[in-house]
């Protein structure tokens, strides 16, 4: 059987979603696709539209056989560690190939540029150390170090500049090098997504997430999205919407909890960091005073959202970098139930596969019983972490 994956978000799932699907097969000549698939929360740190649960089961109707949950301690991480993560559970799987979405469908940009982060030559580490003096923010400086040193090999340095200025390319050079990294021997594809760059405005049917995200309750977004998914969409902001005010309060009362040591030892934050966001912690009278105080040239907005929220979920850097590599299997297609016999232990498929977590690991795993927790307060659902299998047609 020959299976390919797609790393995702689905925030919510679109008609670019549904088609990176389609393509994934069709270039792939797989006979099954597993969606890994951020969980309750986001890459940006903060929670998505509708919970994992909702969000499999679109994803199900729409393209996949299974889906798996990204654990939260990288589906909240840097761009680095998200991929790093999802590749590293995807080489425990029987996948063939890993297929992403991309601006670009230049392959050998990508590789160049993903081959250069994963060697780090002396002349990337001295072309970014130059840049982060400077006072660039560190993904602004890996862009600039990646195309100078690009440019040094013979490459074009200015093609490769443009190409890590769009989000998707830049997920696309940090799986790639992940599959560097750990000389996987897992094939790796890119589709261009359609409808052009991301944009932030509403454009119809391929629309972006952040798009749709901006007009959520707005009717229109069902231009851009299956039916199945739309339906789920108004299904579960009818009564489990996210409360933005309860997650601030939730957010600031862990920072103001926590000592500036502990909030130094999350993934995202850096010596010293720490102490500024603690102070004005506790000294904002609510979470939009502190998020409009604390951003910096080096700590973009969505870096901090992750600081603040590995914080409320106690994920520690040791935690991040521990090669932790459980995660659950929260839905497959009827059709599909072939897929389960091919799947690892460290796939999480029930109590008794749960049991068998190493030790060392545990604090990864109740970080995701945390996650749930915390997503049902502010969606005013009740507390219950599942770990039956979703099905669908």
């Amino acid at each position: 059987m020959k299976i390919c994956a797609v790393i995702c978000e689905l925030n919510p799932l679109h008609n670019g979603h549904r088609y990176i699907f389609e393509k994934a097969r069709e270039a792939t000549g797989a006979d099954r696709l597993i969606a890994l698939m951020s969980g309750h929360f986001v890459q940006r740190g903060t929670p998505a539209v509708t919970d994992a649960y909702s969000r499999a089961e679109c994803a199900l109707a729409c393209g996949a056989d299974a889906v798996i949950e990204l654990p939260v301690v990288y589906a909240v991480a840097a761009a680095d560690k998200f991929a790093s993560g999802a590749v590293n559970i995807l080489r425990t799987l029987p996948v063939d190939t890993l297929v992403c979405g991309a601006e670009s469908d230049n392959g050998e940009l990508i590789d160049i540029a993903a081959h250069i982060r994963a060697e780090e030559p002396e002349t990337y580490k001295s072309a970014l150390r130059a840049c982060l003096d400077s006072g660039l923010s560190y993904g602004r400086a890996v862009t600039e170090a990646t195309a100078a040193t690009a440019a040094g090999q013979g490459a074009d340095g200015e093609s490769v500049r443009a190409m890590l200025s769009k989000p998707n390319n830049i997920l696309a050079v940090s799986y790639r090098k992940a599959i560097v990294e750990t000389r996987s021997d897992m094939d790796f594809v890119t589709i261009k997504r359609a409808g052009g760059d991301i944009s932030e405005s509403f454009s119809g049917t391929f629309s972006s997430a952040s798009a749709i995200r901006k007009i959520l309750d707005d009717d229109t977004v069902s231009a851009a999205m299956p039916a199945k998914s739309f339906e789920v969409l108004r299904r579960e902001r009818k009564e489990h919407f996210v409360r933005s005010d309860e997650f601030g309060a939730l957010i600031l009362a862990a920072l103001r909890d926590s000592a500036a040591e502990r909030i130094e030892d999350t993934p995202d934050c850096a010596e010293g960091f720490s102490v500024k966001i603690k102070k004005l912690a506790d000294s904002s009278a609510s979470f939009d005073d502190f998020m409009f105080s604390v951003p910096t040239s080096r700590f973009t907005r969505g870096r901090i959202m992750r600081i603040c929220l590995q914080n409320l979920l106690r994920i520690t850097k040791e935690m991040q970098a521990s090669g932790y590599n459980c995660a659950r299997l929260i839905g497959v297609r009827r059709g599909a139930r072939d897929i389960l016999g091919l799947l690892p232990q460290n796939i999480i498929t029930d109590v008794r596969s749960e049991s068998a977590i190493p030790a060392h690991w545990l604090p990864c795993y109740e970080a995701e019983k945390r996650a749930s927790d915390i997503y049902s307060l502010i969606t005013h659902r009740p507390a219950k972490f599942r770990r039956r299998l979703i099905t669908a047609d």
